[in-house]
């Protein structure tokens, strides 16, 4: 296995790279907001998504394939996160992830809910500049981690309720602000553990890949209370699932282009209250299950 400081090393890298091409995207589920919040504040963020999965994966003829016929499966993962400012550079959250499975897979049927996970998180925002001179107004910049504690049970994990397994995640955070648009986004990289040792399960006691995350968003400005964002957002898994017995999965990856709808009750330029609806469609995905495309509803607001 690399060294843990080689790969934050090469981690830093590809992240200058990608910053480079690209300085575009939104606020990150687990992490949060570059924006930070202020000493004192509570921030309540929450999102529901919709997925029908259409396709899936065969690895015999190695390509995404229709599902059968007589299959169906489908998934609603529902978040809540609660953010609250320690000082007015610093803020901690702790998100939870609820999932619903309803699936049939040949022979098999699920139909089971549970709280997939559990995220400890904390932000330090190391930049804030107002006024600025050029296209971009405004510069915020932060920095983050987080720390999953997983909660399905071993049945919970085979029916594909969360992975069972430890993480930690760490991430860019960024958003400029310009006088009619706005470029925000996140680049971050979770660090995974085993799965759990699950009589029967393929992916008993498996080293689980790294996944490193992207999201690359413009928001326009519509109305004074309409904007609308857009861009892709997506995940590549940084190696193979792979078993002690030298059993291994293949690398997946999803990459997506969405769309959303921003309304602002307060006016745009109160960045953390909005009411958000979208869809998101994969336009190339390696992975277990995929949708043709993901209706997205969700919510922020800040006392």
């Amino acid at each position: 296995m690399q060294h843990p400081i080689a790969r934050l090393l090469g981690i830093s890298i590809l992240a200058s790279f990608l910053l480079t091409l690209a300085a575009a995207s939104y606020a990150e589920e687990i992490l949060g907001c570059p924006y930070g919040l202020d000493k004192g504040e509570l921030w309540l963020r929450f999102s529901y998504n919709n997925v029908e999965h259409e396709r899936r994966w065969n690895s015999k003829t190695h390509q995404m394939e229709d599902l059968p016929a007589a299959w169906h499966s489908r998934k609603i993962n529902t978040s809540y996160r609660l953010g609250y400012g320690l000082t007015d550079d610093i803020d901690i959250g702790v998100s939870l992830n609820y999932g619903d499975r309803r699936a049939r897979l040949g022979s098999r049927e699920i139909s089971d809910s549970a709280l997939e996970d559990i995220w400890l998180a904390a932000k330090y925002k190391f930049t804030e500049q107002t006024n600025c001179s050029g296209y971009w107004q405004e510069k915020h910049l932060a920095v983050a981690a987080a720390f999953k504690l997983p909660q399905s049970s071993d049945t919970e994990v085979t029916e594909g309720l969360g992975n069972g397994a430890d993480a930690m995640r760490i991430g860019l955070l960024w958003h400029l602000c310009g006088k009619h648009d706005d470029m925000c986004g996140h680049l971050t990289y979770t660090f995974v553990g085993k799965a759990p040792v699950i009589s029967g399960y393929r992916k008993s006691g498996w080293d689980l890949p790294d996944r490193l995350t992207y999201k690359l968003f413009r928001e326009q400005t519509l109305t004074n209370k309409l904007a609308l964002a857009m861009g892709p957002s997506g995940w590549v898994d940084m190696d193979e699932a792979k078993g002690k017995s030298g059993s291994s999965g293949y690398r997946a990856y999803s990459h997506n282009l969405v769309v959303k709808l921003q309304y602002h009750p307060n006016g745009v330029d109160i960045e953390h209250q909005r009411l958000v609806v979208g869809i998101s469609k994969p336009y190339s995905v390696k992975n277990n299950m995929a949708p043709h495309y993901v209706w997205s509803f969700g919510g922020m607001w800040t006392w």
